[in-house]
Protein backbone atom coordinates (compact mmCIF):
# COMPACT_ATOMS: atom_id res chain seq x y z
CA UNK A 1 0.00 0.00 0.00
CA UNK A 2 2.80 2.42 0.94
CA UNK A 3 4.53 1.67 -2.36
CA UNK A 4 1.29 2.42 -4.22
CA UNK A 5 0.90 5.74 -2.39
CA UNK A 6 4.47 6.55 -3.23
CA UNK A 7 3.84 5.95 -6.90
CA UNK A 8 0.88 8.33 -6.77
CA UNK A 9 2.94 11.02 -5.06
CA UNK A 10 5.69 10.73 -7.65
CA UNK A 11 3.18 10.87 -10.49
CA UNK A 12 1.52 13.96 -9.03
CA UNK A 13 4.87 15.67 -8.62
CA UNK A 14 5.76 14.93 -12.23
CA UNK A 15 2.45 16.33 -13.41
CA UNK A 16 2.96 19.51 -11.41
CA UNK A 17 6.48 19.86 -12.74
CA UNK A 18 5.34 19.38 -16.32
CA UNK A 19 2.48 21.81 -15.83
CA UNK A 20 4.77 24.51 -14.47
CA UNK A 21 5.51 27.23 -17.01
CA UNK A 22 7.67 29.54 -14.95
CA UNK A 23 11.31 29.17 -13.96
CA UNK A 24 13.39 32.06 -12.68
CA UNK A 25 10.58 34.41 -13.69
CA UNK A 26 10.69 33.35 -17.33
CA UNK A 27 7.87 31.51 -19.07
CA UNK A 28 9.07 28.33 -20.77
CA UNK A 29 7.28 25.93 -23.08
CA UNK A 30 3.95 27.59 -22.44
CA UNK A 31 1.51 29.29 -24.69
CA UNK A 32 -1.90 30.90 -24.89
CA UNK A 33 -4.56 29.21 -26.98
CA UNK A 34 -7.94 29.73 -28.55
CA UNK A 35 -10.43 26.88 -28.51
CA UNK A 36 -13.43 26.80 -30.85
CA UNK A 37 -16.75 25.30 -29.81
CA UNK A 38 -19.84 24.72 -31.93
CA UNK A 39 -22.55 23.56 -29.54
CA UNK A 40 -25.06 26.22 -30.57
CA UNK A 41 -27.17 23.60 -32.32
CA UNK A 42 -30.31 21.60 -31.58
CA UNK A 43 -28.24 18.70 -30.21
CA UNK A 44 -26.45 20.97 -27.69
CA UNK A 45 -23.26 19.04 -28.46
CA UNK A 46 -19.91 20.40 -29.64
CA UNK A 47 -19.68 19.43 -33.32
CA UNK A 48 -16.79 21.68 -34.33
CA UNK A 49 -14.24 18.94 -34.91
CA UNK A 50 -16.81 16.80 -36.74
CA UNK A 51 -17.95 19.44 -39.23
CA UNK A 52 -15.44 22.28 -39.57
CA UNK A 53 -12.39 22.04 -41.86
CA UNK A 54 -10.96 25.57 -41.91
CA UNK A 55 -10.52 28.47 -39.51
CA UNK A 56 -9.73 32.13 -40.14
CA UNK A 57 -9.21 34.10 -36.93
CA UNK A 58 -9.06 37.88 -37.41
CA UNK A 59 -7.29 39.71 -34.59
CA UNK A 60 -7.94 43.35 -33.65
CA UNK A 61 -6.44 45.38 -30.84
CA UNK A 62 -8.59 46.56 -27.95
CA UNK A 63 -9.50 49.69 -29.94
CA UNK A 64 -10.75 47.63 -32.89
CA UNK A 65 -7.78 48.23 -35.20
CA UNK A 66 -6.81 45.23 -37.34
CA UNK A 67 -3.61 43.43 -36.28
CA UNK A 68 -3.34 40.13 -38.17
CA UNK A 69 -5.05 36.97 -39.36
CA UNK A 70 -4.35 33.48 -37.99
CA UNK A 71 -5.27 30.57 -40.26
CA UNK A 72 -5.71 26.84 -39.95
CA UNK A 73 -6.82 24.61 -42.81
CA UNK A 74 -6.39 21.07 -41.61
CA UNK A 75 -9.19 19.36 -43.51
CA UNK A 76 -10.36 17.92 -40.19
CA UNK A 77 -9.79 19.24 -36.69
CA UNK A 78 -8.82 17.00 -33.79
CA UNK A 79 -11.30 16.97 -30.87
CA UNK A 80 -8.69 18.68 -28.68
CA UNK A 81 -7.56 21.23 -31.28
CA UNK A 82 -6.19 24.51 -29.90
CA UNK A 83 -4.94 27.45 -31.95
CA UNK A 84 -1.74 28.91 -30.41
CA UNK A 85 -1.36 32.68 -30.18
CA UNK A 86 1.91 34.38 -31.20
CA UNK A 87 4.38 35.42 -28.50
CA UNK A 88 4.07 39.00 -29.75
CA UNK A 89 0.58 39.16 -28.21
CA UNK A 90 2.03 39.07 -24.68
CA UNK A 91 0.78 41.80 -22.35
CA UNK A 92 -1.88 43.08 -24.75
CA UNK A 93 -5.64 42.82 -25.10
CA UNK A 94 -7.35 41.78 -28.31
CA UNK A 95 -10.72 41.34 -29.98
CA UNK A 96 -11.01 38.29 -32.24
CA UNK A 97 -13.52 37.44 -34.96
CA UNK A 98 -13.65 33.84 -36.16
CA UNK A 99 -14.94 32.65 -39.52
CA UNK A 100 -14.81 28.91 -40.17
CA UNK A 101 -15.45 27.61 -43.69
CA UNK A 102 -14.46 30.82 -45.44
CA UNK A 103 -13.62 29.18 -48.79
CA UNK A 104 -13.11 31.35 -51.87
CA UNK A 105 -15.45 29.15 -53.91
CA UNK A 106 -18.38 30.30 -51.75
CA UNK A 107 -17.49 33.59 -50.09
CA UNK A 108 -15.68 36.88 -50.57
CA UNK A 109 -14.17 38.91 -47.75
CA UNK A 110 -13.00 42.48 -47.42
CA UNK A 111 -9.22 42.88 -47.61
CA UNK A 112 -7.95 44.24 -44.28
CA UNK A 113 -4.75 46.25 -43.78
CA UNK A 114 -2.87 45.92 -40.45
CA UNK A 115 -2.81 49.17 -38.50
CA UNK A 116 -5.31 50.79 -40.85
CA UNK A 117 -8.48 48.71 -41.14
CA UNK A 118 -10.92 48.44 -38.25
CA UNK A 119 -13.72 46.14 -37.12
CA UNK A 120 -16.17 48.25 -39.10
CA UNK A 121 -14.30 47.40 -42.30
CA UNK A 122 -14.83 43.66 -41.92
CA UNK A 123 -17.37 42.16 -44.30
CA UNK A 124 -18.02 38.60 -45.43
CA UNK A 125 -20.38 38.01 -48.34
CA UNK A 126 -21.60 35.18 -50.49
CA UNK A 127 -20.16 35.03 -54.01
CA UNK A 128 -22.34 36.26 -56.89
CA UNK A 129 -23.92 38.99 -54.83
CA UNK A 130 -23.94 41.00 -58.01
CA UNK A 131 -24.40 44.60 -56.96
CA UNK A 132 -25.88 46.58 -54.15
CA UNK A 133 -28.81 47.42 -56.41
CA UNK A 134 -29.57 44.01 -57.82
CA UNK A 135 -30.27 40.41 -56.90
CA UNK A 136 -27.50 37.84 -56.81
CA UNK A 137 -28.19 34.20 -57.59
CA UNK A 138 -26.59 31.31 -55.72
CA UNK A 139 -27.05 28.06 -57.65
CA UNK A 140 -24.45 25.89 -55.92
CA UNK A 141 -23.93 24.18 -52.59
CA UNK A 142 -22.23 26.56 -50.21
CA UNK A 143 -19.42 25.53 -47.89
CA UNK A 144 -20.71 25.36 -44.31
CA UNK A 145 -19.93 28.65 -42.60
CA UNK A 146 -19.58 29.52 -38.90
CA UNK A 147 -19.05 32.81 -37.08
CA UNK A 148 -17.75 33.61 -33.62
CA UNK A 149 -16.49 36.63 -31.73
CA UNK A 150 -14.70 37.26 -28.43
CA UNK A 151 -14.41 40.87 -27.30
CA UNK A 152 -11.49 40.52 -24.87
CA UNK A 153 -8.55 38.14 -25.06
CA UNK A 154 -5.51 38.80 -22.87
CA UNK A 155 -2.90 36.06 -23.40
CA UNK A 156 -1.10 35.07 -20.19
CA UNK A 157 1.14 32.38 -21.70
CA UNK A 158 0.58 29.91 -18.88
CA UNK A 159 -1.32 27.47 -21.09
CA UNK A 160 -4.45 29.58 -20.69
CA UNK A 161 -7.30 28.87 -23.08
CA UNK A 162 -9.92 31.29 -24.40
CA UNK A 163 -13.07 29.71 -25.82
CA UNK A 164 -14.77 31.20 -28.87
CA UNK A 165 -18.33 29.95 -29.39
CA UNK A 166 -19.49 29.55 -32.98
CA UNK A 167 -22.82 29.92 -34.74
CA UNK A 168 -23.56 28.16 -38.02
CA UNK A 169 -24.68 30.50 -40.79
CA UNK A 170 -25.63 27.97 -43.48
CA UNK A 171 -28.90 26.07 -43.83
CA UNK A 172 -29.87 23.19 -46.12
CA UNK A 173 -33.39 22.60 -47.45
CA UNK A 174 -34.58 19.36 -49.06
CA UNK A 175 -37.92 19.81 -50.81
CA UNK A 176 -40.05 16.88 -51.97
CA UNK A 177 -43.13 17.32 -54.18
CA UNK A 178 -45.71 14.52 -54.39
CA UNK A 179 -49.05 14.14 -56.14
CA UNK A 180 -51.85 12.70 -53.99
CA UNK A 181 -53.76 11.41 -57.01
CA UNK A 182 -50.81 9.27 -58.24
CA UNK A 183 -50.17 11.59 -61.18
CA UNK A 184 -46.58 11.92 -62.31
CA UNK A 185 -44.50 14.94 -61.43
CA UNK A 186 -41.17 16.07 -62.92
CA UNK A 187 -38.77 18.19 -60.89
CA UNK A 188 -37.43 19.73 -64.10
CA UNK A 189 -40.78 21.42 -64.68
CA UNK A 190 -40.33 23.66 -61.65
CA UNK A 191 -38.13 26.48 -60.44
CA UNK A 192 -37.28 26.50 -56.72
CA UNK A 193 -36.02 29.60 -54.92
CA UNK A 194 -35.40 30.85 -51.41
CA UNK A 195 -35.29 34.64 -51.51
CA UNK A 196 -33.65 36.50 -48.65
CA UNK A 197 -31.68 39.73 -48.08
CA UNK A 198 -28.92 37.83 -46.25
CA UNK A 199 -25.80 37.89 -48.40
CA UNK A 200 -23.49 40.22 -46.41
CA UNK A 201 -22.31 40.14 -42.78
CA UNK A 202 -20.25 42.40 -40.53
CA UNK A 203 -17.87 41.51 -37.68
CA UNK A 204 -20.80 40.79 -35.36
CA UNK A 205 -22.57 38.45 -37.83
CA UNK A 206 -25.21 41.09 -38.45
CA UNK A 207 -26.80 41.46 -41.88
CA UNK A 208 -25.60 44.34 -44.02
CA UNK A 209 -28.06 43.89 -46.88
CA UNK A 210 -30.71 46.41 -47.74
CA UNK A 211 -33.96 44.45 -47.70
CA UNK A 212 -35.36 46.21 -50.75
CA UNK A 213 -32.33 46.29 -53.05
CA UNK A 214 -30.08 43.39 -52.05
CA UNK A 215 -32.11 40.21 -52.06
CA UNK A 216 -30.30 36.98 -52.82
CA UNK A 217 -31.97 34.17 -54.73
CA UNK A 218 -30.83 30.72 -53.65
CA UNK A 219 -31.70 28.15 -56.31
CA UNK A 220 -31.26 24.38 -56.49
CA UNK A 221 -27.86 22.68 -56.61
CA UNK A 222 -29.33 19.16 -56.75
CA UNK A 223 -32.51 17.71 -58.26
CA UNK A 224 -33.81 14.23 -58.90
CA UNK A 225 -36.97 12.34 -59.76
CA UNK A 226 -37.79 9.30 -57.65
CA UNK A 227 -40.61 6.96 -58.65
CA UNK A 228 -41.64 6.41 -55.04
CA UNK A 229 -40.70 9.68 -53.36
CA UNK A 230 -41.52 12.21 -56.07
CA UNK A 231 -39.72 15.32 -57.30
CA UNK A 232 -36.76 16.24 -55.09
CA UNK A 233 -34.81 19.50 -54.92
CA UNK A 234 -32.06 20.66 -52.58
CA UNK A 235 -30.99 24.23 -52.02
CA UNK A 236 -29.29 26.20 -49.28
CA UNK A 237 -29.29 29.65 -47.76
CA UNK A 238 -27.30 31.71 -45.32
CA UNK A 239 -28.55 32.90 -41.93
CA UNK A 240 -32.31 33.36 -41.65
CA UNK A 241 -33.28 36.40 -39.58
CA UNK A 242 -36.72 36.89 -38.07
CA UNK A 243 -36.64 40.62 -38.83
CA UNK A 244 -36.26 39.92 -42.55
CA UNK A 245 -38.70 38.61 -45.14
CA UNK A 246 -37.45 35.16 -46.20
CA UNK A 247 -39.60 33.46 -48.82
CA UNK A 248 -39.84 30.04 -50.44
CA UNK A 249 -41.10 30.33 -54.01
CA UNK A 250 -41.87 27.48 -56.43
CA UNK A 251 -42.80 28.39 -60.00
CA UNK A 252 -43.97 26.30 -62.94
CA UNK A 253 -41.37 26.95 -65.65
CA UNK A 254 -43.56 26.65 -68.73
CA UNK A 255 -46.36 28.91 -67.49
CA UNK A 256 -44.40 31.17 -65.15
CA UNK A 257 -47.15 30.71 -62.56
CA UNK A 258 -46.21 30.58 -58.90
CA UNK A 259 -47.57 27.43 -57.28
CA UNK A 260 -46.12 28.29 -53.88
CA UNK A 261 -44.96 31.59 -52.38
CA UNK A 262 -44.79 31.53 -48.58
CA UNK A 263 -43.14 33.45 -45.73
CA UNK A 264 -40.56 30.91 -44.65
CA UNK A 265 -40.11 32.14 -41.07
CA UNK A 266 -43.80 31.74 -40.32
CA UNK A 267 -43.97 28.11 -41.40
CA UNK A 268 -40.67 27.05 -39.87
CA UNK A 269 -41.92 28.49 -36.60
CA UNK A 270 -45.30 26.78 -36.83
CA UNK A 271 -43.78 23.34 -37.24
CA UNK A 272 -40.94 23.27 -34.73
CA UNK A 273 -41.04 20.56 -32.10
CA UNK A 274 -42.54 21.23 -28.68
CA UNK A 275 -39.16 20.63 -27.02
CA UNK A 276 -37.89 23.78 -28.73
CA UNK A 277 -40.91 25.94 -27.88
CA UNK A 278 -38.95 27.67 -25.11
CA UNK A 279 -36.46 29.07 -27.61
CA UNK A 280 -37.02 32.37 -29.32
CA UNK A 281 -37.65 31.95 -33.03
CA UNK A 282 -34.28 33.56 -33.83
CA UNK A 283 -32.40 31.15 -31.58
CA UNK A 284 -34.30 28.22 -33.07
CA UNK A 285 -33.40 29.30 -36.61
CA UNK A 286 -29.76 29.84 -35.61
CA UNK A 287 -29.46 26.44 -33.93
CA UNK A 288 -31.19 24.52 -36.74
CA UNK A 289 -29.38 23.95 -40.03
CA UNK A 290 -31.39 21.28 -41.87
CA UNK A 291 -35.01 21.33 -42.99
CA UNK A 292 -37.07 18.77 -44.87
CA UNK A 293 -40.19 20.07 -46.62
CA UNK A 294 -42.73 17.75 -48.27
CA UNK A 295 -45.47 19.22 -50.44
CA UNK A 296 -48.50 17.09 -51.30
CA UNK A 297 -50.42 18.42 -54.30
CA UNK A 298 -53.91 17.32 -55.25
CA UNK A 299 -55.70 17.84 -58.54
CA UNK A 300 -55.70 20.65 -61.07
CA UNK A 301 -58.35 23.08 -62.21
CA UNK A 302 -59.19 23.81 -65.85
CA UNK A 303 -56.36 26.33 -66.10
CA UNK A 304 -53.68 23.92 -64.87
CA UNK A 305 -53.47 25.27 -61.32
CA UNK A 306 -53.14 22.88 -58.38
CA UNK A 307 -56.29 22.88 -56.29
CA UNK A 308 -54.79 22.26 -52.86
CA UNK A 309 -51.59 21.44 -51.07
CA UNK A 310 -50.53 19.92 -47.77
CA UNK A 311 -47.21 20.98 -46.33
CA UNK A 312 -44.97 18.93 -44.05
CA UNK A 313 -41.79 20.37 -42.50
CA UNK A 314 -39.35 18.14 -40.62
CA UNK A 315 -42.04 15.48 -40.33
CA UNK A 316 -44.92 17.68 -39.14
CA UNK A 317 -48.03 18.33 -41.24
CA UNK A 318 -49.24 21.90 -41.06
CA UNK A 319 -52.70 21.84 -42.71
CA UNK A 320 -54.48 21.42 -46.03
CA UNK A 321 -55.44 24.62 -47.77
CA UNK A 322 -55.84 26.25 -51.11
CA UNK A 323 -52.53 27.15 -52.71
CA UNK A 324 -53.73 30.71 -53.22
CA UNK A 325 -54.28 31.12 -49.45
CA UNK A 326 -50.75 30.16 -48.39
Amino acid sequence: MNRFIGYIQVACFCLLLCASCVRDGIDEDCNSYVRFVYDYNLEYVDLFHKQATKMNLYVFDENGVYVTELKEESGAFAPDYLMPLPESFRGKKFIVVAWSGLYDQSYDKELLTPGVSTLQDMEVRVNNLKTRNGEGTVDRELHPLWHGKHTEIKPLYNNDITTVSLMKNTNTFRIVMQMLDDASIDVNDYDFRIISPNGRYNHGNELQNDEETEKVEYTVYHTENDDETGAIAELNTLRLMTVKDNRLVITHKSTGKSILDIPLNKYLNALRLEQYSGLSLQEYLDRSDKYGIVLFFKGMDSEGNYISVDMQINGWLIREQNVEDI
